[in-house]
């Protein structure tokens, strides 16, 4: 056998102890590494809808997902950040203290934008499955959200 060859062997053996130390510990002890914003040096200041050079990045800032790598990625984070918090804030007011319940099988609300040959906001209906979108507690709160949409009276 040649360097590589032995090398080779070396690793697939490794391979086989770390699956049999796998499979007795079972996939679930294993830890994860979980994902964090890298941040950057483009910070999104949600105050004033701004974006700003900012090199004294904080672990709080950067864990919020409010730094970005370049100028560009924080100007579109941007639009879309406040067109989110708009839209909750819109949820909140007309909804009030009242939660989505995920427990009971029921509808659940939500709006987007159709972007077909009449665009205009819509209400769409989850039962199960959760996107990461803010959820009205009824369907005629949904319809009032989506005619100050549609009318102009909200601008998100």
């Amino acid at each position: 056998m040649n360097e590589y060859e032995i090398m080779i062997k070396n690793l697939e053996n490794r391979v086989t102890e770390l699956e049999k130390l796998t499979q007795c510990r079972g996939a679930s002890t294993l830890a994860v590494r979980k994902w964090q914003p890298k941040g950057g040096e483009w910070f999104i200041n949600q105050c004033d809808d701004a974006v700003e050079y900012w090199k004294m990045s904080t672990e709080a800032t950067k864990l919020a997902g409010l730094e970005r790598a370049t100028k560009e990625q924080a100007q579109r984070a941007s639009i879309e950040m406040r067109r989110f918090n708009r839209l909750l804030a819109l949820r909140d007011e007309l909804c009030g203290d009242a939660v989505v319940d995920w427990e009971n099988g029921e509808e659940k609300y939500y709006l987007y934008h159709w972007n077909g040959d009449a665009p205009k906001w819509r209400i769409g209906i989850d039962i199960y499955s959760r996107l990461q979108t803010p959820y009205f507690t009824s369907y005629d709160l949904a319809q009032r959200a989506c005619d100050m949409l549609n009318s102009g009276e909200v601008v998100l």
